[in-house]
């Protein structure tokens, strides 16, 4: 994808700066602008697919996750609602993306299973969860991406995009 179209799509969707804002700022033509960001969003969608780990305890919210990981052309190896499902998924699966929950009720704790998978692999982790404070302890994963419950369907969209670019480099 082109450099321009990429920044075109990280401002109206990450920074949700408007069409007029956007064009402002780049001064490009707002047509051409959204003839770039349609091509982007379709760079999306057919360049880069991967296999997706979803460590979600909310079944309806586990589902959504796997509808948004198949429309976007990924593959989901499994979806693990409690710490150990999660981990052995990751050891059973060639995951190349984890969409995580923090907060896993009785089934244990998102931070501690991502913990456990990735000293086993490198794999960038996205965490889409209603308590992103948690990760603020200095002490704990380094996610690619924090996505704060209720997520925005086409900004997790475009992360996970981000998280398996070619060029990101894993900070864990």
């Amino acid at each position: 994808m082109p450099s321009l179209a990429r920044h075109l799509l990280l401002l109206t969707t990450i920074e949700e700066l408007t069409m007029a804002e956007t064009a402002s700022v780049t001064g490009l033509d707002v047509r051409e602008m959204g003839r770039r960001i349609a091509a982007a969003r379709e760079a999306i969608k057919s360049a880069v697919v991967t296999r997706v780990l979803i460590i979600e305890d909310e079944p309806i919210i586990a589902m959504d996750l796997r509808m948004l990981a198949q429309e976007c052309g990924h593959t989901v190896v499994g979806v693990a609602a409690t710490e150990a499902d999660a981990v052995r998924l990751a050891a059973e699966g060639d995951a190349r993306l984890i969409l995580a929950d923090i907060n896993l009720g009785r089934g244990g704790n998102g931070i501690s299973a991502v913990r456990q998978i990735l000293q086993r692999i490198e794999v960038p982790v996205i965490f889409v969860t209603a308590y992103p404070e948690d990760l603020l302890t200095a002490e704990g994963v380094e996610p690619a991406f924090v996505m704060r419950k209720p997520f925005d369907r086409l900004m997790l969209a475009v992360l996970t995009y981000q998280a398996i670019s070619p060029g990101y480099v894993p900070l864990a």
